[in-house]
């Protein structure tokens, strides 16, 4: 069976007041991977927003994962989750703050979407990667469009500052779907 349709399934299940649905989706492994480097402005914004979902209360089955600019080296930490969402920036003509869901698929589209990065190996081949080693989970790529990546700062410009507490509440509303 399609895993996207067995999902699809248990939260219909769960919206039927299914308990055993509602467990099986609790006891889902969900990694919260903010990528970026943070020596470079806006470029660290998935950090950033790791860093601020910190002070949250979230489920046990949720790990939160400042993954830097790893790349590669992140693939053990992706081993064994069912859902990983990533928070990262992308490099689009659209203006700053601007925030997309993406799939990993979707990461191929540079005519679109060009992962920006100082990360030497990109996102998107981490994804494969890990993909060819066994890992199935589900994967969305939370990508928000920088103002600046270009200049050393550790801050985050007022336009992404601003659009944190929106990026959180589409990472809980991921978390629980």
């Amino acid at each position: 069976m399609n895993k996207y349709l067995e999902r699809d399934r248990e939260i219909i299940n769960i919206m039927n007041n299914d308990n055993q649905a509602l467990e099986k989706l609790k006891n889902r492994n969900i990694l919260v991977l903010g990528v970026g480097s943070i020596l470079m402005a806006d470029e660290g914004i998935g950090v950033h927003i790791v860093k601020k979902m910190e002070s949250l209360e979230l489920p046990e089955n949720v790990e939160l994962l400042d993954g830097g600019t790893a790349a590669l080296d992140l693939i053990p930490y992706l081993k064994g989750k069912d859902k990983i969402i990533i928070i990262d920036c992308i490099d689009t003509d659209d203006p700053a703050g601007t925030i997309y869901r993406l799939a990993p698929e979707d990461l191929e589209d540079i005519k679109t979407f060009t992962i920006s990065s100082m990360h030497q190996i990109g996102l998107a081949e981490t994804i494969k990667m890990s993909r060819l080693l066994g890992n199935e989970a589900d994967v969305i790529i939370i990508g928000i469009t920088p103002k600046t990546y270009s200049e050393y700062s550790l801050e985050i410009s007022p336009e992404l500052e601003s659009i944190t507490p929106k990026v959180i509440e589409i990472v809980l509303k991921e978390i629980q779907s």
